[in-house]
């Protein structure tokens, strides 16, 4: 099923639907485990617990962000880096932050870089590598991505670039929220790609 572009919060509630399942479904499997084992529960169970529940309390921190209304303030990086690393899978998704700041990024920017790690990680699949660069200056984030399912997802690209692109799936929302915010902020994204490789970087628009 497909939906416009004019009900982006049922595509939103979708989309943590979707996210959230699973990292919820583990903490209540544990939690069940751990009743019938009582006293028994061994530490490995607890930690698991313990891990899932951070991971989902820090995936909704980063919906807040993405999806919000952006309203705060400018973000210490050093908290948007720990956001940021929500969109890593151990073991099958890598990500590298790399900041050249040790101040602030203001809100806008921090939300196009929550977006380009979504899209990003849309595009590799279920295994690669993410890296996440935050210039100094004010200047937007950019993300360089490489798996071997960029190739086959490229069609997805349409979303992001195509202004006419209005129908898509729930789970593909990131696309055209990112499309949105870098057009919000004056700017138009370079794609470039290689084989299984891509950067995604927001550019000052060429003005008229």
């Amino acid at each position: 099923m497909t939906h416009s572009t004019t009900d982006p919060s049922r595509l939103i509630a979708t989309r943590l639907c979707h996210d959230l399942a699973s990292p919820i479904g583990a903490i209540s499997n544990t939690a069940d485990l751990m009743k019938e084992m009582a006293a028994d529960s061994s530490a490995e169970d607890v930690d698991m617990v313990a891990r899932t529940a951070e991971r989902t309390s820090q995936m909704l921190k980063f919906y807040r962000l993405v999806f919000g209304t952006g309203s705060g303030g400018p973000m210490d990086i050093a908290r948007f880096t720990d956001l940021m690393r929500c969109q890593e899978v151990p073991g099958r998704i890598g990500l590298t932050v790399t900041s050249q700041t040790n101040g602030t990024i203001e809100t806008d920017q921090a939300r196009i870089g929550g977006l380009l790690l979504m899209v990003a990680r849309a595009l590799i699949g279920l295994r690669g590598e993410m890296r996440l660069i935050v210039p100094e200056g004010g200047m937007m984030p950019s993300v360089a991505a490489r798996g071997d399912k960029i190739d086959s997802n490229a069609g997805l690209l349409d979303l992001v670039s195509n202004p006419a692109a209005s129908t898509f799936e729930p789970k593909h929302v990131e696309f055209v929220l990112l499309r949105d915010a870098v057009a919000d902020a004056g700017a138009v994204l370079s794609i470039q790609r290689q084989a299984a490789q891509i950067t995604l970087t927001p550019e000052a628009a060429a003005r008229a």
